[in-house]
């Protein structure tokens, strides 16, 4: 698997993307990233990155694979008209699957700026 585009955004004058990339892979290994890039006439710049997929199941000389270990995560990047300041939005789901993190981010200009964490209840 290659880069997998997510459509364009603008933002104060400038275009950013979101791909997909592998990060790495392995026997029994993949790791995938989400890369954010600002696209001008000058050409891409990478602005911020995480982890997107990844799943590792390593082998048991005893029983042959072994358990397998996966993670996931989700990106959103929300512009609407007459807001601002695009938002980025970042779940990642832990491996028990009711576990997640959500990381909001800011696109300002050239600049990516994670917001302060609010407090969850449950």
């Amino acid at each position: 698997m290659g880069v997998v585009a997510m459509p364009a955004q603008q933002n104060a004058g400038s275009t950013v993307t979101t791909n997909q990339e592998v990060g790495g892979r392995g026997t029994g290994v993949l790791s995938q990233v989400f890369r954010l890039y600002n696209v001008t006439g000058q050409g891409l710049t990478k602005v911020w990155s995480e982890q997107s997929y990844f799943r590792s199941q390593p082998w048991n000389a005893e029983s042959g694979l072994g358990l397998a270990e996966e993670r996931r995560a989700f990106v959103r990047i929300d512009s609407v008209d007459g807001v601002d300041v695009p938002v980025l939005r970042y779940l990642a789901v832990g491996p028990k699957r009711q576990d997640f993190t959500e990381r909001i981010f800011e696109l300002r200009g050239r600049a990516i700026i994670e917001r302060p964490r609010q407090q969850s209840s449950r």
